[in-house]
C-alpha cells in the first residue's frame, strides 16, 4: 500500500527540518591503500619494464599477480616484525633473490595453481582499486599488474615512504 507523506518545513520552535537519513546523500571518503596494497603497487611499478618484456608469455599475468602479492606480503612482514623476530617470508629464503629469479620459480607452479590463487587475490584485495590499474574492467577476469599514473600518484600521496623506497 502506498500513501503520500509530507514534511512541514516552515518555522516552528523545536522542529527538525533535516531530510530523513534515508534520503540524505551519503558522503564517502575514497578508500586508502592498505600497506599491503601500497607495497603491491610499488613492486608492480618497480618491475613494470621486466613484466612488459614478458608480453608474449602465456603465464605472465597470473605469475605476476601471485608473485607481486606475496612479495608485498613479505615487505609488510619485514616492516611489522618485532626486532627480536625473524619475518616469515614466502617468496624467498634469502632477501637477495631477484624478481626475475622468483618469476621463473613461480612460473613453474603451472597455470592451474596460479589461476586458483590469482582469482581470490584480485577479487578480495583489488576490487575497490581497479581504477588505479591499466585495462581493468571486469575484475575477476582481468589482472592488476600495471598501475596507472593515478595509482602511482595515490601511492605517493598516501605512502610516500614506500614510494621513496622503490624510487618512485
Amino acid at each position: 500500500m502506498t500513501f503520500p507523506v509530507f514534511q512541514y518545513v516552515g518555522e516552528a520552535k523545536g522542529l527538525n527540518k533535516t531530510a530523513p537519513s534515508a534520503f540524505q546523500t551519503k558522503k564517502t571518503q575514497p578508500l586508502k591503500y592498505s600497506q599491503l596494497i601500497a607495497y603491491y603497487i610499488a613492486e608492480a611499478a618497480a618491475n613494470e619494464k621486466f613484466l612488459l618484456g614478458k608480453n608474449k608469455d602465456g603465464f605472465r599475468d597470473e605469475t605476476a599477480t601471485v608473485l607481486l602479492f606475496y612479495r608485498a606480503q613479505d615487505h609488510v612482514q619485514r616492516v611489522t616484525a618485532e626486532r627480536s623476530e625473524e619475518p616469515i617470508v614466502k617468496t624467498s629464503s634469502k632477501y637477495g633473490t631477484s624478481f626475475e629469479e622468483q618469476t621463473v620459480f613461480t612460473e613453474r607452479l603451472g597455470l592451474g595453481y596460479l589461476s586458483t590463487w590469482r582469482n581470490p587475490i584480485t577479487e578480495k584485495y583489488f576490487g575497490p582499486f581497479a581504477d588505479f590499474f591499466e585495462g581493468v574492467e571486469i575484475l575477476s577476469f582481468d589482472f592488476c599488474i600495471f598501475p596507472n599514473a593515478k595509482g602511482i600518484a595515490k601511492l605517493k600521496a598516501e605512502w610516500p615512504e614506500i614510494a621513496r623506497e622503490f624510487g618512485l
